[in-house]
């Protein structure tokens, strides 16, 4: 949990991209003690899952944006969620196995780029092991709660701020604005692309550029309340470790002096 507030903390308050927030997750998790291939592995595996949870979320939103459009007949869109729904599900069921192998290669080689190791061989049964059904359709649940629960924020924030949205349209602001955020992914903070990303959504349901932007500000102020205490978690870690380093190197040198006398 400390690994992964620190991740989220680097990538969203410092000049850095979401690819430095994983790595400062990997340093972190090292510093914790846990071994480097496992710490790479059960990060891109939840990053993938992860990736899997905002897809699905992308897909209701924009099947509520076809509920909402005037005219559309209520009984389509739940139709075509439920099938679309059962169409996923019955992909990953039938191609579960070229799914986790593909996955895992991919893995692989990204793993022996960022960790060097003699045990290379043994990286893609390692991967596979966290997309078992016991982890990982947990693992989806609680991201796909996380994105969920977005969409209620964006309800509550665009409500105090004065204006009026319903439920389905705040889920469909927040799902689509979500989506078009992700092709932010190398610029730090997602810094400009985030803003445009609710500019775009939000006039769809006839809400203003300025309130849009407004709306994505206050949202960066909950990245900061949530990010400043994790980077002062992760500083002092990197410092309990430093020091715990300095006194395992003063000892080992006294004890070397002791033994040359």
């Amino acid at each position: 949990m400390a690994a992964r507030l620190v991740r989220d903390s680097v990538a969203e308050v410092l000049p850095f991209s979401q690819i430095g927030g994983f790595f400062s997750g990997l340093r972190l998790l090292n510093i914790l003690g846990l071994d480097r291939l496992i710490s790479a592995l059960s990060m891109l595996a939840d990053l993938t899952i992860e990736f899997a949870a905002k897809l699905a979320y992308t897909l209701v939103g924009v099947l509520t944006l076809a509920y909402l459009i005037p005219g559309a007949h209520p009984v389509q869109p739940v139709f075509f969620v439920l099938v679309s729904i059962l169409a996923v599900l019955a992909a990953i069921t039938a191609f579960r196995e070229q799914l986790r192998d593909r996955l895992g290669n991919i893995a692989a080689r990204l793993v022996r780029k960022w960790v060097p190791s003699r045990h290379a061989g043994d990286l893609q049964p390692g991967f596979s092991r966290f997309f078992a059904w016991s982890r990982a359709l947990p693992n989806f649940a609680i991201h796909a709660s996380g994105w969920l629960f977005g969409a209620f924020e964006a309800w509550v924030t665009l409500r105090l701020m004065g204006v009026a949205v319903t439920g389905t349209e705040a889920l469909s602001i927040d799902s689509l604005a979500t989506a078009l955020r992700t092709f932010g992914f190398l610029v730090p903070a997602a810094m400009g692309v985030q803003e445009a990303g609710y500019v775009l959504v939000c006039a769809l349901f006839g809400i203003g550029p300025a309130e849009a932007v407004a709306f994505s500000l206050a949202r960066r102020a909950r990245d900061l309340t949530l990010g400043l205490p994790g980077l002062m978690a992760w500083q002092f870690l990197e410092t309990r470790a430093y020091r715990r380093g300095k006194r395992t190197a003063e000892t080992s040198r006294m004890l070397q002096r002791d033994l040359g006398r």
